[in-house]
């Protein structure tokens, strides 16, 4: 949903939802509306994610904050906290549709607000997994940061571009 600029209005995100709901989906991906809060509009970006949550109630919410385009650590910061004290399940660090995708550092930053948090959240990393390598070094990350085994639950790859290196380490 709002996918992939996060720049839809409210009302047909909330629409795009419904309409997946109906279809029967029982996990929603949404894009937090990331101009939003890199032009300081926090208060607009919770009642987005207020109602994006209250809409999904009984679903599985992962919220891609599009790390790639948020400029500082603070940034990245304040968008998982906003996402994690939404109620949402996930927090997803990108569409997969932009330059820059997942980052060791990004992943970092996600994964300490995280920790942080006084219920369970889970990590997607997406956008640019493309090594067993990298994979591996997001899961060990998940795990200490988090003090978490990593499972479905509560960490997950979006790893589309993983398939050729996994291919050639198996020598298929």
């Amino acid at each position: 949903m709002n996918f992939p600029s996060g720049a839809l209005p409210l009302s047909q995100v909330l629409d795009q939802i419904k309409a997946a709901l109906i279809a029967g989906a029982d996990e929603i991906d949404c894009v937090l509306p990331y101009q939003a809060l890199l032009s300081g509009q926090t208060q607009l970006v919770r009642e987005f994610l207020a109602a994006v949550r209250q809409a999904t109630t009984g679903v599985c919410l992962k919220i891609i904050i599009e790390s790639g385009e948020l400029v500082t650590c603070q940034q990245i910061s304040k968008a998982t906290e906003l996402v994690v004290g939404s109620g949402a399940d996930f927090v997803k660090t990108s569409t997969g549709k932009v330059k820059v995708g997942v980052t060791e550092e990004a992943a970092r930053i996600m994964l300490a607000v995280i920790a942080a948090s006084e219920r369970p959240v889970g990590f997607k990393a997406s956008g640019g997994v493309r090594s067993v390598e990298f994979a591996l070094k997001l899961i060990s990350l998940f795990e200490e940061l988090t003090g978490e085994v990593a499972t479905a639950q509560l960490m997950r790859l979006g790893a589309s571009a993983l398939l050729n290196d996994l291919s050639q380490q198996l020598d298929y």
